[in-house]
């Protein structure tokens, strides 16, 4: 199953980084073409493309909440 899931990511490689690089998230993209929001990441990874920081990366970052 895995397998498969991968060859559609790769059929669908330039579509895919191009809607994250427009804004589209990684659960987005997974629940597009059912899979893991952790292997549409991988797969991203793996592309060298680069990752924008998520909500949890944000949480004890003091500079965000100054008023």
């Amino acid at each position: 199953m895995r397998g498969m899931v991968k060859l559609k990511l790769e059929q669908k490689k330039d579509y895919i980084i191009d809607r994250y690089l427009s804004g589209d998230s990684t659960c987005q993209l997974g629940k597009e073409f059912e899979c893991s929001n952790a292997m549409i990441y991988k797969f991203l990874k793996s592309n060298d493309v680069e990752i924008r920081p998520g909500p949890s990366d944000y949480q004890n970052d003091p500079k965000i909440f100054r008023v």
